[in-house]
């Protein structure tokens, strides 16, 4: 038993969480372990008594004017709770945040792309060359049919996404080199929605095309584009 004796009155103080009473003039500093908070990491908290006039040690019955059921215990928990709650608040915010950071610059990485790919278009520019349209196949039940795109061989990429996207509102155009897929990317009245990977391969629009085909029917569009 820890017994505090103030011109108050004494005080018990519960001795399985205290650590240590620090008697300094008229103040004892009361040190506790909150070991049935749940967490043996947290640092010890304090708590003061003032007008001391003598801490006694004792292991025998002591009568005490006024009992103290570790009221400053109590407090000390409360605030410790609040500051955990706090603490889950705030890292639930936290990863909110990240999460929202991460959409945002995934986002921005698109618009940056789609930018990119609009400046190197430059729509309003007059292609070079023109290609037409040649059915392979009879039209379908869907109404769509097959076609190859003569005219194409040697024209830029640049070029050619220029020609097909002021034929037709929605176009999607997959491009070929050396056997392997390299890009594609898909427009809505001129404007590219989607593209994939979404950077740009160094230099696209300058690559020259070798051969193209197309597939669909009643402004909407597909092309098989094979460069050099």
């Amino acid at each position: 038993m820890i017994i505090v004796k103030t011109n108050n009155g004494d005080r018990f103080i519960n001795e399985t969480e205290t650590l240590q009473v620090n008697h300094i003039k008229d103040k004892a500093q009361v040190e506790v372990w909150p070991s049935r908070w749940g967490n043996q990491q947290q640092q010890p908290q304090y708590y003061v008594i003032e007008h001391v006039e003598q801490v006694i040690y004792t292991d025998h019955p002591h009568d005490v004017d006024w009992v103290d059921n570790c009221s400053e215990l109590e407090k000390l928990k409360a605030m410790y709770d609040e500051h955990l709650k706090w603490g889950d608040k705030l890292r639930k915010e936290y990863m909110e945040m990240e999460k929202e950071r991460d959409m945002l610059k995934d986002k921005v990485t698109k618009l940056e792309n789609r930018i990119k790919t609009l400046d190197g278009m430059n729509t309003e520019s007059t292609q070079k060359q023109k290609i037409s349209l040649r059915a392979t196949s009879p039209m379908g039940s869907d109404c769509t049919q097959a076609f190859d795109v003569d005219g194409c061989d040697g024209m830029t990429v640049k070029d050619f996404i220029l020609n097909v996207i002021n034929n037709d509102p929605y176009v999607t155009i997959d491009f070929m080199r050396d056997g392997k897929y390299i890009w594609n990317v898909n427009f809505t009245n001129q404007e590219p929605q989607n593209a994939r990977p979404i950077e740009i391969p160094e230099g696209l629009y300058g690559m020259i095309v070798k051969s193209a085909r197309a597939a669909g029917g009643y402004g909407q569009m597909s092309y098989n584009v094979k460069l050099y």
